[in-house]
């Protein structure tokens, strides 16, 4: 079997988002025993989440200036572990796959897509993303492999690249989380937790408004852990629907885990996710979570067993009431919260998948397919 001098894992930045903290995961995971450089093209605010000492770290931009020249500084690299023995390059996100794409002569390369890449663009970018999603997609049959986070994903990738794409569920670094678990407070009113940034595709707006139906009760408390586009919206219909007493606005935290291991569930009423990293958080600490049922939510979430799931915004409050109503029942009688987590979605057996299907693509090296 192949032994790898060195694993590359790509990011477009240091930057505390979902994918790049995924990447932190999988480089702490691998560096037990294995060499992994975590390469960011650009400089970023940091990733709010604890490397390993034995992880390197490279930002590409602090040592060569334009975009080309950082993509030749990775190839570079790459090529001087290359020297050594097997090398490989996991990239995740649309700049890095780029890069990544282009170095199949340099690395076994893989790209991990972190979720609907047409639907969040189109959210995220407006009407030109849409068919950027595309196009990343249909740039993925560069890649020695591909791997996906859930079925739908997977199925959406084989359409457009005609390969096989196998699934490896997202995963959290769960050592730094673990210290979080605590015990739960049944006297205490209802609380819940949106833990995400503040935008449509999110739906944080949604969330307050459901606060309000009487499914709900008067004294339930909701925090919002997450900044972004919709911040001052979101204080205005607080203020609107006479909420102040019952929302938090924490803003962004680079430590949730205090917030978050308090709370009866998290609710992410977002209209695209790909395995939300706030959900597998939530679930580690043993904390329901309720969640609208599109991509892959329904392999994360088991109704009545980890979580809720709803359809159409109308049935939010019930699902939360129904998801606190589990909580409490599944609270134990001493000692913190159970773990939630899916025996997919843990850390080190998927880090070690990841592993497997580089050598896979290493051993066979076979040049990237140019069509599907």
């Amino acid at each position: 079997m192949t032994h790898f001098v060195n694993v590359f894992i790509l990011v477009p930045s240091f930057s505390p988002a979902g994918p790049v903290k995924g990447a932190v995961a999988l480089a702490n995971a691998l560096a037990a025993d294995q060499a992994v450089t975590l390469c960011a093209i650009k400089r970023g605010p940091g990733a709010e989440a604890p490397i390993d000492p034995k992880v390197r770290t490279v930002v590409l931009a602090e040592r060569s200036g334009s975009r080309m020249q950082q993509f030749l500084a990775y190839r570079k690299m790459l090529k001087r572990a290359a020297s050594q023995g097997a090398v490989g390059s996991i990239s995740f996100c649309l700049s890095a796959d780029v890069f990544n794409a282009l170095c199949g002569d340099c690395a076994a390369t893989l790209s991990s897509v972190r979720g609907n890449l047409p639907m969040n663009y189109r959210l995220d970018y407006g009407p030109v993303g849409g068919p950027l999603g595309y196009a990343h997609l249909i740039g993925l049959r560069w890649m020695h492999a591909v791997v996906a986070m859930n079925t739908p994903m997977a199925r959406q990738i084989r359409q457009m690249t005609g390969r096989d794409v196998p699934i490896i569920g997202n995963f959290i670094d769960e050592g730094p989380v673990e210290p979080f678990r605590q015990p739960p407070d049944l006297h205490a009113p209802a609380s819940l937790a949106f833990l995400g940034s503040l935008t449509e595709r999110k739906q944080p707006l949604e969330l307050i408004r459901a606060l309000t139906a009487p499914e709900l009760d008067g004294d339930c408390l909701l925090h919002i852990i997450g900044d972004g586009p919709l911040r001052q919206q979101c204080r205005a219909e607080i203020e609107r629907l006479g909420l102040g007493e019952r929302v938090v606005m924490h803003g962004a935290l680079a430590n949730p885990f205090k917030v978050l291991a308090g709370v009866d569930c998290l609710v992410m009423p977002s209209l695209s996710e790909g395995t939300a990293r706030a959900a597998l958080e939530a679930l580690h600490l043993g904390i329901p979570v309720v969640a609208r049922d599109v991509d892959g939510n329904r392999e994360l979430i088991e109704p009545g067993v980890n979580g809720i799931l709803f359809s159409t915004d109308d049935d939010l409050p019930d699902a939360i009431g129904q998801a606190i109503r589990l909580s409490r029942k599944l609270a134990p009688s001493s000692g913190g919260r159970q773990t939630l987590l899916p025996a997919h979605h843990r850390q080190h057996p998927n880090a070690a998948a990841f592993l497997s299907i580089l050598r896979q693509s290493s051993s066979s090296r076979l040049s990237p397919p140019s069509s599907a």
